[in-house]
């Protein structure tokens, strides 16, 4: 098997510089893996200052994958910040910056490798002479011991493949996933890297290869676990033609609701970057036919904040546009008040225009084909199933969260189980 020309051990050894990786629920615009990518890709030319250009053929070579350069900077640039990076202006006005990692970061991406090799070695060898040691009557294992390891290294780049492009129509590398692949798949497959030495050990193989996966062995599972989640890590970044048709057959006509956070990205209020990953977000889910609804709940919610902010902004002593330049120099744009002042800086507009003009997010929305859904409403926001949700809410959040955020939450909870119960 190929993908996109490449051999299976190619997508394994790519698979395999993923294995490291792991998401946090910090990852609030979905850098965390683009990040991971370029830092371990960088990594490669050791503390060498290098071009977006340099990084993008490194990515290319050793994963598989394609990025744009400007993603590749924009990525040093949050790097930068993590302490992890540091970037080289350019000396032209129009060349790229170039950056360099620094030493701390370089020493832990080649710990984390370094860890893995050990890991896959150990894990191999064990199984290996675990083997040897069951079928140690056996001269045909003991004369073909060293196929052992290559057949399993040879069947688990097939099941990486596979496990990745399957599992991630269903969002999330579950076990029972793997375990329905192998009951189905394990011996057809097997059959084929299996040399012409004998039936015994032809019925060996297809008995021990399925269960290495099923273990307590510690280590192996932390192994197969690792590599199984950065397969499906690296199959949904690239989403490949198979993939899109996995994942569209598994969406088409869902609805996804955006929040109020979504709503502020959309029209800027976050700020560039998170503006145009809404934008990327939307045409995804777009592409995978998702109905994209905001509900009427979230909209009011949306136009009472700009109230809020309106309100706060006004009772505020006024800035200068002069001010305003200096400050978006050190802090950047990328909430409401600096944003304003950003447009301030640009187009001289009051708080008031700014406003209003944010306040035509019904158009917005029409615009990007996002639907307004107002079904349920009145029945909820009367109901008792709401009140219960809004103190199963209140005793795990505390006190400390406003009471029009709890309602909000419970309400959309409240909804989405009438949506899946109608």
């Amino acid at each position: 098997m190929k993908i996109h020309n490449k051999s299976e051990e190619s997508v394994k050894d790519a698979i395999g510089r993923l294995a490291s990786f792991s998401p946090s629920t910090t990852d609030e615009y979905g850098h965390q893996l683009i990040d991971y990518i370029i830092l371990d890709c960088a990594s490669d030319f050791g503390n060498t200052v290098v071009s977006p250009a340099d990084v993008k053929r490194n990515i290319s070579d050793k994963l598989l994958l394609e990025f744009a350069e400007d993603e590749i900077i924009a990525a040093a640039k949050r790097l930068v910040s993590k302490k992890l990076v540091k970037i080289i202006d350019p000396s032209r006005r129009f060349d790229k910056p170039k950056f360099q990692i620094l030493e701390k970061a370089e020493s832990q991406v080649n710990n984390n490798r370094n860890t893995l090799e050990e890991l896959e070695e150990k894990v191999f060898d064990t199984w290996q002479k675990e083997i040897i040691e069951k079928y140690s009557n056996d001269d045909i294992i003991k004369q073909n011991a060293f196929r052992l390891k290559s057949i399993l290294q040879s069947f688990l780049s097939q099941m990486f493949i596979k496990h990745g492009v399957e599992s991630v129509s269903l969002l999330y590398p579950g076990e029972s996933k793997v375990k329905s692949w192998l009951k189905e798949n394990s011996s057809d497959e097997l059959k084929k890297l299996i040399p012409e030495i004998g039936d015994f050990f032809e019925n060996v193989i297809k008995i021990e290869v399925p269960r290495f996966f099923v273990t307590e062995n510690q280590e192996r599972q932390q192994y197969i676990s690792n590599l199984f989640n950065s397969s499906f890590f690296w199959h949904l970044i690239q989403v490949d033609e198979e993939c899109s048709k996995l994942l569209s057959k598994s969406t088409t006509g869902q609805k996804l609701f955006l929040d109020n956070n979504i709503l502020y990205s959309i029209v800027g209020l976050h700020g560039q970057d998170a503006l145009e990953s809404a934008h990327t977000m939307l045409k995804f889910a777009k592409d995978l036919n998702y109905d994209l609804q905001v509900t009427t709940k979230t909209l009011d919610e949306f136009q009472n904040t700009l109230k809020w902010q309106l309100n706060e902004t006004r009772q505020s002593l006024p800035i200068s546009s002069t001010l305003a330049k200096l400050a978006l120099e050190e802090l950047g744009a990328n909430n409401f008040l600096t944003v304003y002042w950003n447009k301030l800086v640009s187009s001289g507009v009051s708080i008031e225009e700014f406003v209003a003009d944010l306040s035509y997010i019904e158009d917005v929305l029409e615009n990007l084909d996002i639907g307004v859904y107002n079904k349920f409403r009145k029945d909820i926001e009367s109901s008792e199933e709401l009140r219960d949700e809004m103190s199963i809410l209140r005793k795990a959040c505390g006190d400390h969260i406003n009471i029009h955020i709890v309602e909000h939450d419970a309400f959309h909870r409240v909804l989405i189980n009438k949506i899946r119960v109608c």
